[in-house]
């Protein structure tokens, strides 16, 4: 299930793809600002790199995934359920490394839920859900990455 955001034959109608070159201005904070964020590693060898970057609302911090990763996820723990309508992720342009990656959703049973997927990143994708996701913890979950994975942000939005 999900939808694919980038045009490559699959088809639906769950969620649509927004491209910002230069994002407009917050209008309101992400509800994921300062939450707990967990990783399948992170960057060790110089400090800074830790899940947490992700989510400090600062394009200029970053997490990165281990040196040899291809493959990695940030998790999102917003602490109790809530309504999800837009989706932001941030990811270097300098880096550009991610050409595969799924955001996901924690079901009841604690399996993840894919909602949407997508190709590179290359700087900010956002995504207006058509329908709110309902969930308390999100992840970006990296498939495939040239070198090791690294976002600046991964911030949901409740408007």
């Amino acid at each position: 299930s999900g939808v694919n955001l980038d045009g490559d034959g699959h088809t639906g109608s769950d969620v649509m793809k927004i491209d910002v070159d230069h994002p407009s201005p917050e209008f309101a904070r992400p509800i994921s600002h300062q939450a707990k964020a967990s990783a399948s590693g992170f960057w060790n060898e110089s400090p800074g790199h830790n899940p947490e970057m992700a989510v400090d609302s600062s394009s200029g911090t970053r997490w990165a995934a281990e040196r040899s990763a291809r493959a990695a996820w940030l998790a999102v723990d917003l602490g109790k359920e809530k309504d999800i309508r837009r989706i932001r992720v941030e990811e270097p342009a300098e880096y550009a490394r991610i050409s595969r990656f799924d955001i996901q959703v924690k079901d009841a049973s604690g399996q993840w839920q894919t909602i949407a997927t997508g190709r590179t990143i290359n700087g900010c994708k956002e995504f207006a859900l058509t329908q709110p996701v309902r969930g308390r913890e999100f992840r970006v979950n990296v498939i495939e990455a040239s070198d090791s994975p690294t976002l600046s942000e991964f911030q949901l939005f409740q408007d």
